[in-house]
This record gives C-alpha cells, structure tokens and sequence, in this order.
C-alpha cells in the first residue's frame, strides 16, 4: 500500500533535507508518493543532490516523511534552508495536486541563473509558475529579491501562506501579521487585493480576494474557502469582489467602533489624538467622510483614519466652495505617510479617495488631476448625530457605487 505521508505525525529533524534526489543513473526520484517496499528498496541504492551533485543519505521511518539528507559540511544552496515540517509537506501536497492534473510539474525546481528554488514549478497553457509556501514571516527585501528573480526569467511567482498565519474574528474579518503585507504585491495594482492561503492539515485552499484593510493586521476581504481536491490552478488567479452594499455595511461597524470604542492609546495614536485635540476635535466630532475604506490601504504607514483627518483638516475642510483642488497639491500632503514615500501610491491613493468624497457630493471631478468643491463638510456635535451620519452616508455611498456599477454595465 502507498506511504501515508500526511496522516503521520513527524517530528522536526536536525538534519537539512531535500525532497527528491537523482539516482546513479541521472533519473529524478521523489519517494513521498512510493509504497514501503519500495521505500524500503531504496536504502540500497545511492543518490545525489540534484543542484549540488553531492551524495545524498536517504531516510524513512513511520515518523518521518522521506527524504534526502545532506551532510552536515554539506555547501549546498539547498542545505542552507532547513525548510519545517509543515513547509515540506504543504509543497508536496501542491505537487501532488498538480501531477494528478497532469500539469508539467518539477518539485523543488533549481534555476541556475537567478540561483533560487522554487518549492513547485509549474507550466499551464499561458503561464509559468513558481509557486512558494510561506509559514514564517519573510523580509520584505527578500520577498522582492525572489519574486524579481523569477519575474525577471519569464515566470509569475505565487505565494501561498500557511493558514495558521490567519485568524478568523468575524465573518468576513480576519487578523494577519503586517509582515506579509508585501505578498499582496504580487498581484497588480489595478485588480481586487489577494492573499492566497493553504492549510496543509486541512488540505484546503483558502483565497481572500478584495481587500481592505481596517488596521495594519486587521482586513475585511472576500474568502473562497476550497478542498484542494475541488480546487483548479486557476483559482490562483480568479478576482471576486465584494458587492458594494456588503463591503460598506462591514465598513460601517468598524465607523461605529471607531467612533464608540474606548480603549487606551499609545505612542502615535496618542500623539494623533493630541493633534486632534489641539485642533479643536475629537473623534466623535470627526465628519462621515472620514475613515472610508481605500483599496490601497496596505501601502500606508499609519491608520486609515489617521491620514485621511489630516487630509480634510488641512486642505479639503478649508478650501473654500467653488475652489480646485489639484492631486500635486495633495501628494505632497499625502507622502510622509505611504509606505517608501512613492509619489505614484500617494496620487493613486488620492484618486481613490476623492472617488468617494465626489460620491458624496463634497466634490465634483473636472478631470483625473483636479476637483471642484461643491459643499462643506459637517462636524458633529453629539455622538449619536456621528453614528446616525455615518449610517445615513454609507447607504448613500452604497447606492451611488451600485448606479456607477450598472452605468458601466450599460456602457
């Protein structure tokens, strides 16, 4: 009968290991999906790394999963990542689900011009795909390093976190280290934010599509949550977004939260609520038009809130009616607080942003660059006349994006 691979429980090995190795005759071997007799068979023979050419041992056991050890002195680029249980096996799983796909499929595929490993190499009819496991946090130097590496040989990197990584607070809402903001990079600008998530236990594809992040860990997004027997390579690339009545009633709970919570601030909400202070405001006080959800939320270095208070406060509010704004005007504004200060973020933030203050007839767009005001915004003064603003302009927004969806539609 086949090895049971992921039915076993493996304990962390002191030695680096690879997945497959070469025989002595050249030939690739990959022993995950072999029975125990021939596992067993294999102890006889001898094999080599298939980047480095050293020798090999291999290992089986009922606690193991099989595997090619280097030695200890070995130099081996591979040697040099001591990959964990669960890495090796979410790899193999993918490999496997790709092979009964009958995909062009490599497991741990070495690319000597760019001297990086993928833990699958995968071909369909329109791509090359490098696909990465992630069950740590990675440097976001490093993330960029490897995906421009294989970019930059004609392959689409796809990168897939262990779903441990996630937390689940609410439907729809989830938590998330901030170090794997870098993976939405990925995927280009102008379609809905992705993270790609499996489970190796559960063998399940979990996809968050859309989006928007509340804090620097806290997102509401779309989910897909898929067997990976169900699943095809093109749910990778498949964008589902929120309708926009759903995406604004979640928004709308975290407006109330915002406006009611009361918890202890710190360090630069502190000095945020200061500022505030010194301003004459305080949250409750703050107009609807305040802490709305922007796409590009994760290339900001502080509180969604935070940037767009001080947007309002110190050009928006008091520009007088009548008057232009130009986006140059509010990129300045707006770099101190984008991630690597990119002029091109802060314009495109921008943009996203005063799509929304014109849906709420604050504005009117006289051309992608410039917008006329049309109406002053309104400061609370009660906490209950806040919550019910903020209630009544959601429903508003809600309706003027369902009208720009069907115009589009019609066009």
């Amino acid at each position: 009968m086949p090895f049971l691979l992921f039915n076993i429980q493996e304990k962390e090995a002191r030695c680096v290991r690879v997945l497959q190795a070469l025989n002595d005759r050249g030939r690739r071997i990959i022993p995950s999906n072999m029975t125990l007799k021939e596992l067993d068979e294999l102890r006889k023979k001898t094999f080599y790394c298939p980047i480095c050419k050293e020798k090999v041992i291999f290992r089986h056991g009922p606690k193991v999963i099989p595997h090619f050890a280097h030695q200890r002195t070995s130099t081996c680029t591979a040697a040099k990542t001591n990959e964990s249980v669960t890495h090796k096996r979410a790899k193999l799983q993918l490999f496997h689900w790709l092979q009964k796909q009958q995909f062009p499929v490599q497991l741990e595929k070495y690319f000597p011009a760019i001297k990086q490993r993928s833990d699958v190499y995968v071909e369909d009819k329109q791509r090359k795909l490098a696909l990465e496991f992630q069950s740590t946090v990675i440097q976001t130097d490093d993330f960029r390093r490897r995906s421009e590496g294989y970019k930059a040989i004609g392959l689409t990197p796809v990168w897939l976190i262990d779903r441990n990584c996630l937390k689940t607070v609410l439907p729809f809402t989830y938590r998330i280290s901030s170090r794997f903001l870098p993976l939405i990079e990925t995927f280009p600008e102008q379609e809905p934010s992705k993270l790609l998530f499996y489970s190796a236990e559960q063998k399940r594809l979990t996809i968050l599509t859309d989006i928007h992040f509340v804090t620097a860990t806290k997102l509401i997004a779309f989910p897909q949550d898929i067997p990976l027997h169900e699943a095809s390579l093109d749910h990778f690339f498949l964008n589902r977004a929120f309708p926009p009545s759903t995406l604004l009633k979640l928004w709308l709970k975290e407006k109330r939260h915002f406006r009611l919570a009361s918890y202890p601030v710190y360090r630069r909400e502190r000095q945020f609520r200061k500022w505030l202070y010194e301003k004459g405001f305080y949250i409750e006080q703050l107009p609807a038009a305040i802490h709305l959800p922007i796409r590009l939320q994760h290339k900001m270095n502080v509180p969604i809130w935070q940037w767009q208070t001080k947007l309002v406060l110190n050009v928006l509010h008091p520009l007088p009616i009548g008057n232009t704004i130009h986006v140059n005007r509010c990129v300045n504004v707006l770099l101190p607080f984008v991630n690597g200060k990119d002029p091109n973020i802060a314009r495109e933030v921008f943009r996203e942003y005063m799509k929304l203050l014109t849906a709420g007839k604050w504005f009117k767009r006289k051309d992608d660059n410039v917008w006329l005001k049309v109406r002053y915004f309104r400061f609370y003064r009660y906490i209950e006349e806040a919550v019910a603003g903020d209630e009544r302009f959601m429903r508003h927004l809600a309706q003027e994006m369902m009208n720009d969806v069907k115009r589009k539609l019609h066009e």
